[in-house]
C-alpha cells in the first residue's frame, strides 16, 4: 500500500523566498521543523492509502481529468498560520482561490469518489512553510506574524499536476512524485 496525494508543485519567488528566510531567522529560537524547498506544493486531493488496483485507478482518473484540464494561473500571497487546539501549528503562504484551482481540486475529489476512493473533504490551498511545537515566546510570534503577514503576490502557472507518495518518518514526512500528469 502507498499513502498519496495529488499536488501542485511550488517554487518561491525571490521575493517569497526573502520572506522565508527573515521568517527563519526570526523563529530561529523556536521549536520548529521547516519544510524543504522540494517539499513546497498545494495539495488539491489527499487520498491516504490505497492498494495497488486503487493506484492504477488513481493514475487513469488524473489522466482523464488533465486530458480536459486547460493551463491556468493563480496568486500565492500573504504570510499566515494554522491553529490546532488553540495553539499556532502551522505557518503558511496563502493561495488565492480561483475558479479554476478549486474546480480541478473538485473535479479531482468527485471522479475519485465516483470509483470509491475516498479522499480527505474540504479544500484549503497554502503552501505549508513550517509545522511548529510549543513556541516558547507566543506574543512575539503573534507579532511578527502580524508585521509579515502582507507579502508581494507570486503568479503561479499552472500546467500540470503531480501524483506524490508521502513516506511517514521519524523525522517528518518524505515526499516521492509517483507521476506527473501534464494538461492537454
Amino acid at each position: 500500500m502507498k499513502r498519496i496525494f495529488i499536488g501542485i508543485k511550488i517554487s518561491l519567488s525571490p521575493d517569497l523566498q526573502q520572506v522565508f528566510n527573515r521568517l527563519k531567522i526570526k523563529l530561529k529560537d523556536e521549536p520548529i521543523r521547516w519544510e524543504a524547498a522540494e517539499k513546497w506544493h498545494i495539495t488539491l486531493s489527499f487520498v491516504g492509502s490505497v492498494l495497488p488496483e486503487q493506484l492504477e485507478t488513481v493514475c487513469e482518473i488524473l489522466q482523464q481529468v488533465c486530458e480536459e484540464q486547460s493551463v491556468f494561473s493563480f496568486l500565492l500571497k500573504n504570510l499566515s498560520f494554522f491553529k490546532r487546539r488553540g495553539e499556532p501549528a502551522v505557518v503558511f503562504i496563502d493561495v488565492e482561490k480561483r475558479d479554476d484551482l478549486v474546480g480541478l481540486a473538485t473535479q479531482i475529489k468527485n471522479r475519485l469518489h465516483t470509483a470509491g476512493i475516498r479522499t480527505n473533504p474540504g479544500f484549503n490551498p497554502h503552501v505549508t512553510l513550517c509545522r511548529l511545537k510549543k513556541l516558547k515566546n507566543k506574543p512575539a510570534f503573534y507579532e511578527l506574524m502580524d508585521q509579515m503577514s502582507e507579502t508581494s503576490a507570486q503568479i503561479i502557472n499552472v500546467q500540470k499536476i503531480l501524483l506524490y507518495e508521502s513516506i511517514l518518518k521519524p523525522g517528518g514526512s518524505e515526499y516521492q512524485v509517483l507521476k506527473e500528469f501534464n494538461f492537454s
